[in-house]
Formats: structure tokens, sequence, C-alpha cells
């Protein structure tokens, strides 16, 4: 049995994903980045309106982003899609690029 080592954003050990629910977070966008020598591919249904059968192609460690289960395991981190007004909240008004205060 195939299973991929998810990490957090900062590459951190998270968990053993299932093929399925690896192929899941790829297929919603929520694959930061991924490792790994030998590239899985794993083929689909094919689209009626294309003729094209679907393709994922995966490495066996893959960083997720944006995801509910990685908002849950880092509970300091910010809920997805908050925009910059939260973060110069709790950064005190302090821009982490150039380090100046906002107004």
């Amino acid at each position: 049995m195939t299973r991929i080592l998810a990490l957090d954003i900062a590459g951190n050990p998270f968990r053993w994903l299932e093929i399925e629910q690896a192929i899941s977070y790829a297929a919603c966008g929520k694959v930061a980045w991924e490792i790994g020598a030998d590239e899985l591919v794993f083929r689909g249904g094919i689209c009626r309106a294309t003729g094209e059968r679907s393709r994922v192609a995966l490495r066996p460690v893959i960083a997720l982003a944006r995801s509910e289960a990685m908002a849950r395991h880092m509970p300091h981190a910010l809920p997805p899609g908050h925009d910059n007004t939260l973060l110069f909240r709790r950064d005190r008004g302090i821009c982490a690029y150039c380090g100046e205060q906002s107004a």
C-alpha cells in the first residue's frame, strides 16, 4: 500500500496520507511544494467535453497549505483566506518585509 508523507508548510512531518487524500489535496490546489525522486502518476476518468483522461502526478512527500486539517494542526496560524489587515494587527503594525511601522 502506497502512502504519501504530508508535511506542514515549514517542512515538519504532519501525517501519512492515503493516496486518495493526497490526490484530493493536489486537485484542490492545497499542495504548496513536493519532493522525492520518483513521481507517482494517478489517472482518473475521461472528461466528456475534451475526451482527455485526468492525470495527477505527485512526489512521495508533499507540503500542505491552505487545508482545514493543517489549520487544526497549527492553531497559532492564521485561518486561510485572511488579508493583510489581520496580519498587521497580529504583528502590531510592523511590516515583516521591511520592518517599518504601518500607519
